[in-house]
């Protein structure tokens, strides 16, 4: 079968089976957790008047600025009020765009057809999926997460002919405000971006791998200072981890972030509220050596580093701001935070199905 051909039918296989893991989703409604405020109790979806979508543009929700996800919402409530299956299957629609971008990045970055295939599956139909694609208000994840992969594609293209012209910016600076308007978590994508730059061994100067992106790093951190701002507003800023010291709470983000990728492997425990430990525990600081113990053994694994560093790094890189270190609400992690991290995980899956074949 040609490359092409079979590319496409296993894209085919591994969207069908993903569709079929959440149809069920169609039969569920809406919760009482954060469903009420944006969309069954938000009156601004009732109407697609200017002065209902200003407000959309202009109002936080929550403590977070969404507006692109509320702007689907009231498009959907044009539809079919709220009734909530074209909510349900417009999240799915979403995260099967999403799988078949993972499965096209995975592929751009080296991947064989059928390694790219086993990753996008594990990466589409993985529990820790779940929280994002059902619930209703999580759309801006699966909606962040298609302009981030498709600006991610289209820079990983690029990269290996060396283009960096003004229309491969063209097209990746509006997919980055796409992706902000949909979710504050897209700040990383400068830093995806980098690591694609590493990864594809870029000739030229490092310094230029920067410079090139000076837009998206200004527009990641006026973002960034918008968040932090509407959370000091509203009092949660901080406040969960008032009684912890700096290093207790880099020690809580580290044990955060190994949790996170346990759980990637073992996805046990999951929940969709971890409250923050009224105290750290001796856990807390195990695995923050994990954590250490996981760079040194990464340094050192040979051949597999360089696929190990790429994958893990990808990872960390998109929990960085969620990983609660300044703390923000009431949660200190979720499974939800890492929808577009998990990429760098199932990357690494693929690469070890290449192995065993």
């Amino acid at each position: 079968m040609e490359g092409g051909k079979k590319s496409r039918v296993l894209l085919a296989v591994v969207l069908v089976l993903t569709a079929l893991v959440f149809t069920p989703a169609l039969r569920c409604g809406f919760v009482n957790w954060d469903d009420p405020p944006y969309v069954t109790e938000n009156m601004r979806i009732r109407a697609l008047s200017v002065e209902n979508i200003q407000a959309i543009v202009a109002e936080p929700i929550s403590g977070n600025y969404n507006p692109l996800p509320i702007l689907t919402y009231a498009l959907e409530y044009q539809l079919v009020g709220l009734d909530p299956w074209l909510y349900h299957l417009d999240n799915i629609l979403l995260h099967l765009a999403c799988v078949a971008l993972v499965f096209a990045l995975v592929q751009r970055l080296g991947l064989t057809a059928e390694a790219a295939a086993v990753a996008a599956l594990f990466w589409g139909i993985h529990p820790m999926r779940v929280e994002s694609v059902v619930w209703v208000t999580e759309r801006k994840d699966v909606l962040y997460a298609v302009f981030f992969f498709l600006a991610l594609l289209v820079y990983a293209r690029a990269l290996p002919r060396e283009r960096s012209g003004w229309r491969r910016w063209a097209l990746i600076l509006p997919l980055f405000c796409l992706s902000l308007l949909s979710k504050i978590q897209a700040v990383t994508l400068p830093l995806c971006l980098l690591l694609l730059d590493l990864w594809f061994r870029r000739q030229d100067r490092p310094v230029r791998w920067v410079t090139e992106k000076t837009p998206l790093f200004l527009l990641s951190v006026v973002v960034g200072y918008l968040g932090l701002s509407i959370q000091i507003h509203i009092g949660s800023l901080g406040t969960a981890l008032s009684d912890f010291g700096l290093i207790q709470r880099i020690v809580l983000g580290a044990s955060s972030l190994v949790a996170q990728l346990g759980k990637q492997l073992l996805p046990l425990g999951l929940s969709p509220y971890h409250p923050y430990p009224g105290e750290l525990s001796p856990r807390h600081y195990v695995g923050a050596m994990i954590l250490v113990g996981l760079v040194v053994l990464v340094a050192k694994s040979g051949t597999w580093r360089r696929d190990l560093s790429f994958g893990l790094t990808f990872f960390a890189v998109n929990l960085l701001f969620v990983l609660q270190v300044l703390s923000a609400g009431d949660a200190f992690l979720a499974e939800r935070f890492t929808y577009v991290g998990s990429v760098g995980v199932a990357f690494i899956v693929g690469r070890g199905f290449e192995e065993i074949r």
